[in-house]
């Protein structure tokens, strides 16, 4: 079950609770109410003139149904992958510099990587930043 955020509504004021009841959805105090799968999203727009009422509330079933059926929300993908590319790229660049922190360890000791454990060229190199060899 997905569960939902504001961020799954942009275009709307709502706040989402957990929800004991089944799935329903109310007018009340000027607010849409709207429980699905154990969620309630509220949906408010203040009083007065143009206020939600019970006409309203198909619309509001009909908007929290389309997001529940998406697979995920527009926003977190973007997120996500925007998330996922800083990540590849900080990656990229620790590879780099594991590469020349082993070619340097490599230099300096003759000794080969796989004769090395990762504890080892840790220790190495932990060393080197207090004392190193030239």
């Amino acid at each position: 079950m997905r569960r939902l955020t504001a961020e799954d509504f942009p275009n709307y004021d709502v706040d989402i609770y957990s929800e004991e009841q089944e799935n329903c959805a109310y007018e009340d105090d000027c607010a849409i109410h709207v429980v699905r799968n154990g969620q309630r999203i509220v949906f408010y727009k203040g009083q007065g003139d143009g206020a939600y009422g019970e006409k309203d509330i198909p619309r509001f079933e009909k908007i929290v149904d389309k997001v529940l059926n998406k697979k995920e929300s527009p926003i977190k993908i973007n997120r996500m992958k925007h998330a996922c590319r800083d990540h590849k790229e900080r990656h990229q660049i620790l590879h780099r510099c594991l590469d020349e922190l082993v070619a340097d360890m490599l230099m300096h000791t003759n000794e080969l990587p796989s004769k090395m454990t990762v504890l080892e060229l840790m220790r190495w190199s932990s060393l080197q930043t207090i004392s190193p060899t030239i």
